[in-house]
């Protein structure tokens, strides 16, 4: 995929993030900015969360008691045709002392101008629905829920044993 700026400058900061992080987007992403957000209440899947979809959150992910970041990014790219194509993606930066790991949480996800991607914090302690295990789990980390303009499928990330694994918690 080849990134291009985009052609449209809007703010870029919801919310602040660490000069290490914006330096790593500016690098990876020319171009890139914060996808807006659609107004006063998202939902992913079922669960509403009036005035918490966000372009960035910041919590625990991995449990090290350090503050991490999402974010959900926009950019222009090429598909694998060479089309040129609006694309979102969610990263994670997660805190190692003084740096940050860049994680992708999302592939690149080619998406039309009124579409959105949402990302709501899950506090630690939260009960999900495993739909593809069909059982309860336990969020033990605040965790990330990901989904598509309220609508599936959408899923809950959560930080194990290194990695973040996905739970499939509505469709």
């Amino acid at each position: 995929m080849v990134l291009m700026p985009m052609s449209v400058a809007e703010p870029r900061t919801p919310a602040p993030l660490p000069k290490a992080i914006t330096v790593r987007l500016d690098a990876d992403y020319p171009g890139w900015r914060f996808q807006p957000t659609s107004g006063a209440s998202a939902s992913v899947g079922r669960r509403e969360a009036p005035d918490r979809s966000a372009s960035v959150l910041q919590a625990d992910f991995d449990g090290n008691g350090l503050k991490d970041y999402a974010v959900v990014i926009e950019y222009q790219g090429s598909d694998a045709d060479g089309h040129s194509d609006r694309f979102c993606r969610v990263l994670v930066f997660l805190r190692t002392g003084t740096r940050f790991r860049s994680i992708p949480l999302t592939k690149a996800i080619p998406m039309a101008p009124t579409e959105r991607l949402h990302i709501l914090p899950v506090a630690k302690g939260t009960r999900v629905y495993d739909l593809d295990g069909n059982h309860d789990v336990i969020c033990e980390r605040d965790a990330i829920d990901v989904g598509y303009d309220g609508r599936g499928p959408c899923a809950t990330f959560v930080y194990r044993k290194g990695k973040f694994v996905s739970i499939w918690t509505c469709d």
